[in-house]
Formats: structure tokens, sequence, C-alpha cells
């Protein structure tokens, strides 16, 4: 869109050049016709006088210059246009191809960024599997633990009442 915009403004550029070159040349002419007419006169006092080739000659000869060298700015003024538009053409092409590498260098880094990404989410779902595998263990551990825990517990309890039963029988025996 942007390069539209640019091409549409250099468009307007050049047609309003061309339309300024256009008016120029018309004025030139239009003063050039007034020349002429002027010369005229002048010729139709002349011609009076019996000088009358010679200053449509040289009225005709000026006129001649005058068209060529008109011709020659409009010329000038083609090529110079043309020059514009081709290195406005280079210049807005250099910068879309700077644009794409650009957007190509934005999707690269994208890619990586975006695999990056992936990798620590991988990364963090393999490490939660660890932790719950972790807590299950720990959970195994715990309650081997408090079953052998028991176990002492309630091995400890009945000896202690093996104890307190032979002792309260061999009391009972020595009273």
């Amino acid at each position: 869109y942007h390069l539209h915009t640019k091409n549409e403004e250099n468009k307007s550029y050049v047609q309003a050049l061309s339309k300024a070159h256009d008016k120029e040349i018309e004025s030139i002419l239009k003063d050039a016709n007034r020349i002429v007419g002027k010369y005229k006169t002048a010729l139709d006092k002349q011609q009076k006088q019996g000088d009358v080739k010679a200053m449509v000659r040289e009225l005709e000869e000026r006129h001649e210059k005058e068209k060529l060298d008109s011709q020659a700015q409009f010329r000038d003024y083609k090529q110079q246009v043309a020059d514009n538009e081709r290195q406005l053409t280079l210049q807005y092409k250099d910068k879309v191809e700077g644009l794409k590498a650009e957007v190509v260098e934005a999707r690269a880094a994208f890619e990586a960024r975006l695999d990056e990404l992936k990798k620590q989410m991988q990364k963090q779902m393999n490490n939660s599997e660890a932790l719950d595998e972790l807590k299950m263990k720990h959970a195994k551990e715990m309650a081997e633990h408090v079953r052998e825990s028991n176990q002492k517990y309630n091995q400890l309890y009945q000896d202690k009442l093996d104890l307190e039963d032979r002792l309260k029988a061999q009391f009972d025996k020595d009273k």
C-alpha cells in the first residue's frame, strides 16, 4: 500500500511537471506569436519602405530558432522526467527489497523463538511429569515408613504387654 501510494504520488508529480512544462511551452509560443505579430506590424510598416522580404526572413528565422529552442527544452525536460522516474523506481525497488529482507529476518526470528518456546513447554511438561513421579515415589516411601513404624510400634507394644503379663504373673506367683 505504501509503495502504491508513493507510486501514485510519483505519477502526480510527473504529471504536474509535464503540465507545467506544457504551460511554459504554451506561454513561449504565445510570446513568439506576440513577437511575430509585433514584427508583422513592423513588417507592414517596412513594406511601405520596401524591405518586406528581408524582414519576413528575419522573423521566420527567429521564429524557427525559438521553436527549435522550445523543442530542445521540451526534450531535455522529458529526459529529466524519465531519469527521475527511473531513479525513483530503483530507489523504491531497493526499499522493497530491504523490506522483504526485514520480513524474512523477522519471520526467521519468530520461528526460532516459537521453536524455543515449544522446547521450553516440552521441558516444563517433562519436569511436571518428573515432579509427579517424585511425588508418587515419596508417597510410597512415606506409606512404607508409616507401615514399618506402625509395625515396630505394635511389636514394642506387644512386647510391653507380654512383659507386663510376665511381671504380673511373677508378681502373683511371688505373693
